[in-house]
């Protein structure tokens, strides 16, 4: 003994001596322990968010995160949305139920409501007087072009808007198109076709008169709204979900959550956050508890002492709230990867506790007291796992100086992290081990060599050490034949669940060029200038248009409003001697 302790280092004496005065104080040490851990638990819980927002996953000192942050600022009505997809069987299904959900939510903007705006894109007063200006001078023509072949059987029906005015309607078109008058009625016969059919069958069908007298093809497929609105507050996880439940209800309380040819859905920034801010906390839960359900069994088949595993499992326990207490005060919130430092914590933080628990076992089979047996565990593989923590922190902290924050926040917590259990399992673990300490009645004798099972596997590597490197071989060949094949996404949506409602609409909407999310915002000095950059913009073959305000301001507006003129000189009277 007196050689070994010359023999010595600084490391080894210093863990010693320190897990003496451990031992000696071992009740004070676990009464501080749990106190300590019971103020961090009760701070973090209180302190602690999670942030979902991919942006501020990026260093706020870049120059295109500074633009961002000054756009933001400057227009913040474009930030903190819910963008409400309202899609419709007919045109008039989807206007109607978009103008009586912006109505219904309209409520919600008062004092102590929990909207700020709500707006309905290509709605209101405005486009009601001018929408028609926004269609092509062709597409106008048409219109006005189908309108007067109607205009007759329009003011029949206006004078009859009863189920016997419109066959009565139908029947002096036939009349008509009988007497070699250009009328086609193959669409209206369809549209009433089916929807008798869907009556009969107790189906739901609505005839699109928009659609019949715009032409063919314009009353079909599926009609896109949309009804943007921002929370009251610039809120958090809760406030969001205060926000879109209040939609949600409203979206009952109008029958437009299922049936009648009206289906709502929720996207936009603050409906991915709120859903992924669930998804994440569910997932770090489950990854947890799984992670400490499993790191037990393992400690039960491999210490086969219930005090041991409880004493390693409370170390673990307390270093992780401390750590976590750590991110509260150092860094404030966790984002989407910085999060899955729990789940780091515990597969690595528990490893020092395995090495000093399995040696203690060890000395106390070869007959060592249960002080001496702590101690020189401690002290045995004392210098080990110093090093393990030390360079385990290393290579986490060297996430730090990355521009990619999350990655940073996530190096800083787990690196600390791991000095954190180093310190908890050379100070908690000893003295909750001294307090509870496993019962040897007797020294056990020296272990036989390993047989069976054991030894063959161990042996395996050995004996067949060809079959080994061949099967290594192909293995490292196949691996570097597939390294590239892999590809980097870029995209932060593939961070979020697909399955999610707020995820699958965004992919949804990215089918359609006109509803496409992904968008640059340019700021320029003056007209010009915007013009300019989005006439350079227009020529990248990774742009597929460029818009200005000038965009707009509808064109030919001269020619249009003499279509309009026409048509309201042809169809004007009709309907001002018609009822309202």
């Amino acid at each position: 003994m007196e050689e070994r302790a010359g023999k010595k280092g600084f490391i080894v004496s210093f863990i010693e001596s320190w897990v003496e005065v451990v031992r000696a104080h071992a009740l004070w040490v676990v009464i501080a322990s749990v106190l300590l851990t019971g103020g961090l638990f009760y701070y973090t819980t209180s302190n602690l968010g999670v942030s979902t927002d991919t942006a501020g996953m990026i260093s706020p000192h870049l120059k295109w995160r500074q633009d961002y942050l000054a756009y933001k600022e400057a227009f913040p009505q474009f930030f903190g949305e819910v963008a409400i997809v309202v899609d419709g069987a007919t045109p008039e299904i989807a206007d109607r139920a978009a103008g009586d959900l912006a109505a219904g939510l309209e409520a919600e903007t008062g004092e102590g409501g929990t909207l700020k705006t709500v707006y309905v894109p290509g709605g209101g007063e405005f486009f009601k007087r001018n929408g028609l200006l926004y269609l092509d001078v062709e597409e106008l023509e048409d219109l006005a072009d189908n309108l007067a072949r109607v205009q007759p059987f329009i003011g029949a029906l206006l004078r009859d808007r009863s189920l016997v005015g419109l066959f009565s309607m139908v029947d002096e078109a036939m009349e008509a198109a009988s007497e070699d008058e250009e009328i086609d009625l193959t669409g209206i016969f369809d549209e009433m076709a089916g929807a008798f059919d869907a009556a009969a069958q107790g189906r739901f069908y609505s005839v699109s008169w928009r659609g019949l007298m715009g032409g063919p093809g314009s009353g079909s497929g599926v009609h896109r709204r949309f009804v943007v609105v921002q929370p009251s507050v610039d809120f958090s996880g809760i406030q969001g979900e205060e926000a879109i439940r209040r939609i949600r209800e409203v979206v009952r309380e109008l029958g437009l959550d299922g049936g009648g040819g009206v289906r709502v859905r929720l996207t936009g920034s603050v409906a991915v956050a709120n859903e992924e801010l669930k998804s994440v906390s569910r997932g770090a839960g489950v990854a947890g508890a799984a992670a400490f359900v499993l790191v037990t069994a393992i400690l039960l088949a491999g210490l086969r002492s219930v005090r041991l595993v409880a004493a390693a499992m409370y170390t673990l326990a307390a270093g992780l709230v401390a750590t976590a207490a750590f991110a509260t005060w150092a860094i404030g919130t966790l984002n989407l990867i910085s999060v899955a430092f729990a789940v780091l914590y515990i597969g690595l933080g528990i490893d020092y506790a395995i090495h000093i628990t399995m040696r203690y076992r060890e000395l106390l089979g070869r007959g060592l007291s249960q002080g001496e047996a702590l101690t020189t565990a401690s002290g045995d593989v004392g210098s080990s796992i110093v090093v393990c923590a030390v360079t385990t922190s290393a290579a986490f902290f060297a996430f730090v100086p990355t521009a990619y924050t999350g990655v940073s926040e996530l190096g800083i917590i787990a690196g600390t992290g791991m000095i954190i259990s180093l310190i908890f399992n050379l100070t908690v673990l000893p003295a909750v081990i001294s307090l509870f300490p496993v019962r040897v009645t007797t020294p056990a004798s020296p272990a036989p060599p390993s047989t069976g099972g054991r030894r063959a596997a161990a042996d395996f590597p050995v004996r067949h050490r060809a079959v080994v490197w061949t099967v290594t071989g192909l293995v490292v060949a196949a691996s570097v034949a597939l390294v590239p094949k892999v590809r980097f996404s870029y995209d932060p949506m593939a961070l979020r669940g697909p399955e999610t409602e707020s995820v699958s609409t965004y992919y949804d909407l990215m089918k359609d060029p006109e509803t496409r999310p992904l968008t640059i915002s340019v700021l320029k000095d003056g007209p010009e200038a915007a013009l300019a950059a989005a006439g350079r913009l227009k020529g990248l073959g990774s742009v597929d248009k460029a818009l200005t305000l000038f965009d707009f301001i509808p064109g030919g507006q001269e020619e249009k409003l003499a279509v309009i003129e026409e048509m309201a000189l042809l169809l004007g009277p009709e309907l001002e001697s018609g009822p309202p």
